[in-house]
């Protein structure tokens, strides 16, 4: 199944009448088709308008009777090309809603292409980012992140007393595999590779400091897509 964008649709017949075709095109039988039509409306909540006119409908209809259409045919691999631009939030939750619970429930592989990668990070399992045709990573968000991390090192904060941050910030700079360390809202920052989370507390306890807080700055998958790209 696909669910393109933009996707058209017959304006002058109703979702009922515009289902109905795309039915016969897969040859579905008629008993099972009039069934399947109805159950589909009513899963996208669009049972009270099956029988009006699609050129009535807005974009969020639209885009929710696009994801009845591409799902007429029961099929085992969907296509969704930006399910969910030009929907209001409640809409565009219940859209994301649909494809994990099809996902989940129906066993249903689905491969989906979106700019917003809070969607994606919610929806998808596996991910790939591509960049003007070129596939330059596949994996999970963990995968991706790890990727991140082993190129680019961490990204550490820190909360310190007993101690003045900029002094711990000086000294830190020259342990060997920290590149980066400042200040900002009383909070220590510190860019270093992976695996050096002891030896940076190390360091603090060495000057007589206490740490109340040490985190590493998680990476969303924004963060994560853009250094993929060398943005």
């Amino acid at each position: 199944g696909v669910l393109p964008e933009p996707a058209g649709f017959y304006d002058n017949l109703t979702a009922r009448q515009n289902l109905r075709f795309y039915a016969k095109l897969y040859h579905i039988e008629a008993g099972i088709r009039e069934k399947r039509i109805v159950e589909l409306l009513d899963m996208v909540g669009l049972n009270g308008a099956i029988d009006q006119k699609i050129g009535g409908f807005s974009t969020g209809m639209l885009k929710r009777f696009g994801f009845a259409q591409a799902l007429i045919n029961e099929p085992g691999i969907l296509f969704l090309d930006e399910p969910t631009s030009g929907i209001d939030p409640k809409g565009a939750q219940m859209m994301r809603d649909l494809i994990k619970k099809l996902s989940r429930e129906n066993d249903v592989t689905i491969f989906l292409s979106s700019h917003s990668m809070s969607e994606v990070e919610e929806i998808c399992n596996r991910i790939a980012v591509i960049e003007k045709g070129k596939l330059l990573a596949v994996g999970t968000v963990e995968e991706l992140q790890d990727m991140v991390r082993e190129k680019e090192g961490v990204q550490y904060i820190l909360e310190i007393s007993d101690l003045l941050l900029q002094d711990a910030a000086d000294k830190l700079n020259e342990i060997d595999g920290v590149h980066e360390t400042y200040v900002r809202d009383g909070v220590l920052h510190v860019h270093a590779d992976t695996g050096m989370r002891a030896e940076i507390a190390k360091g603090i306890k060495l000057m007589d400091g206490t740490v109340s807080r040490f985190e590493e700055d998680r990476m969303d998958l924004q963060k994560v897509f853009l250094k993929l790209i060398g943005s």
